[in-house]
């Protein structure tokens, strides 16, 4: 938590996957997947949802427009 709290948004999703705590990780996602994409995280996110996969992003609004988004910004 504290890393997210400092903004260190990648050091915190590697402790969660770190963890295996996936929950973890679609909170940090949901929270700050605008962040991470504005930062040129685009590509890392969207291996970070896909290694979530479906169980966890379609459930999730959040997620699911922050897929919305990379496949706008990549043309896909």
């Amino acid at each position: 938590m504290w890393s997210e709290q400092q903004g260190y948004l990648n050091d915190a999703i590697y402790h969660a996957q770190e963890a295996n705590n996936d929950q973890r990780i679609v909170e940090i996602s949901e929270a700050h997947w605008q962040e991470i994409i504005h930062q040129g995280g685009m590509g890392q996110l969207k291996v970070l949802l896909d290694d979530l996969g479906p169980a966890h992003t379609k459930q999730s609004a959040p997620l699911n427009m922050a897929y919305c988004w990379i496949y706008t910004l990549t043309d896909q």
